[in-house]
């Protein structure tokens, strides 16, 4: 399995439910394990409601880590992309 990482700064106002249900779904499409990193914690997407209590808001920087077989760097870019999008909200 590979790994790669990415700093990237929060878009949203607020991150709540909605966009990290989003980026949840986008890790299955994508069939990775998707991590975030913020302040020395790591969680999976899987874990909505901790990586809620973060209280992440913009301008707020996040390690990205995706983990899959093969090629990581354009799912990664994806997942990035997204985040730097607003996760849909925007």
């Amino acid at each position: 399995m590979m790994e790669a990482r990415f700093k990237v700064v929060v878009a949203n106002k607020v991150v709540h439910f909605r966009p990290l249900a989003r980026l949840r779904e986008l890790a299955t499409q994508l069939d990775i394990e998707l991590l975030l990193a913020y302040r020395g914690d790591t969680l999976p997407i899987s874990r909505i409601l901790a990586l809620i209590g973060w209280e992440l808001a913009e301008g707020d920087e996040i390690e990205v880590i995706v983990r899959a077989r093969g090629d990581t760097a354009p799912l990664l870019a994806a997942v990035v992309a997204f985040i730097q999008e607003g996760c849909g909200e925007k």
